[in-house]
């Protein structure tokens, strides 16, 4: 069987291979087609332009293997079946769990090797996208140019700032929120309209001041000011220049300290949770595919792989409409972040472990 594994293996690897190749050049050219206008009106040059897209390849590989593992588990199982070579193995004492079993582990492989794709080579690479676009397109040549959306930071003393917008140019923000912490506690609450930096420290206007004393259980008053400048927050305006990556750009550990960090000053990280969780679920999609179609395609009916390809991607809509349906959920809170990316798969996978008993051994 070691021989019939490799076989089987090489097949679905091969069709896999094409399959993302097509998928990917279509999707890169419908792409190209909608973005034509913006590269003609910002005058880029061909050499940019296959740059930018090299560095789009990663996120279309981690949209379209999906689909090119559905297409590999038709046509390598489905040519095999018609062939009757599956009813060979069988008749030598093979049943149809042990033919399935290289597939299905190969599938669980590559949908663990997809996390970590997904979760590091992909943010690196919208990374490298975004400053492409920035640089060779829309002329912003550095993060001093611009200004940043939502910005938050870490700095020393257990400080955590965040500016509604932040003006890297001028080194100023608006809507700001800093925080202190010390031993994960909150001590200090600071808030301000307009936050200048004015060497060495910065100058707050318009704002309030909140500081936590734990000898006392009593609600603490906010202190209210119209100028305050603090030379104590040990931070300079080079800490918010860097360039700030969005969670798309940002791999799974960066993540998950930007959601501790966004936690720990309170604010709303439901989105980013689900976006995270989903990150995990949608990889195991390449698995539950083949969960569920290998047995469909072992056994074509008289119609043939057509009627197997339209069957899994029926049901294939249908998950994506109920997965679609869970995520939005979870943003809205209706359902746990972990629930609302993890349901669609759960109920898939009952559904192909239902198909994969019912089939004929």
């Amino acid at each position: 069987m070691k021989i019939l594994d490799r076989y089987l293996i090489s097949q679905f690897l091969k069709v896999l291979f094409f399959g993302l190749l097509a998928l990917s050049v279509i999707f890169i050219l419908v792409n190209l087609i909608e973005q034509i206008d913006y590269f003609i009106d910002h005058k880029a040059k061909l050499v940019d332009v296959t740059q930018y897209y090299l560095y789009s390849l990663p996120e279309v590989l981690a949209l379209v293997i999906p689909v090119a593992m559905l297409l590999s588990t038709l046509f390598s199982i489905g040519i095999l079946s018609k062939n009757h070579e599956i009813t060979a193995l069988k008749s030598s004492g093979n049943s149809l769990y042990r033919i399935l079993a290289p597939l299905y582990i190969l599938a669980l492989v590559i949908s663990i090797l997809v996390i970590l794709f997904k979760g590091y080579v992909v943010p690196h690479a919208n990374q490298k996208k975004v400053a492409i676009k920035k640089i060779k397109f829309e002329k912003i040549y550095s993060p001093e140019q611009a200004q940043i959306i939502d910005l938050f930071a870490q700095g020393e003393g257990g400080w955590i700032f965040h500016f509604k917008i932040y003006d890297t140019k001028l080194k100023q923000g608006v809507d700001a929120l800093f925080q202190r912490f010390e031993d994960e506690k909150l001590v200090e609450w600071l808030e301000a309209q307009n936050v200048v930096w004015k060497n060495p420290g910065w100058l707050l206007e318009k704002g309030r001041v909140r500081v936590f004393e734990d000898t006392s259980f009593q609600a603490e008053k906010y202190e209210t000011f119209s100028s305050w400048v603090r030379y104590d927050l040990k931070v300079k305006p080079e800490l918010f220049s860097r360039e700030q990556k969005t969670p798309d750009q940002m791999n799974l550990k960066e993540l998950s300290s930007y959601i501790k960090l966004r936690q720990k000053s309170g604010k709303d990280v439901t989105r980013e949770q689900v976006n995270k969780y989903v990150l995990f679920s949608f990889s195991l999609l390449n698995f539950i595919i083949v969960l569920f179609g290998a047995p469909l395609a072992a056994h074509p009916r008289r119609s043939g792989l057509a009627f197997n390809f339209g069957v899994t991607v029926i049901v294939g809509f249908i998950y994506y409409i109920l997965f679609k349906i869970g995520q939005s959920l979870g943003y809205n809170q209706k359902l746990p972040p972990w629930l609302s990316a993890w349901g669609g798969n759960i109920i898939f996978g009952i559904l192909g472990l239902g198909v994969l008993f019912r089939a004929r051994k």
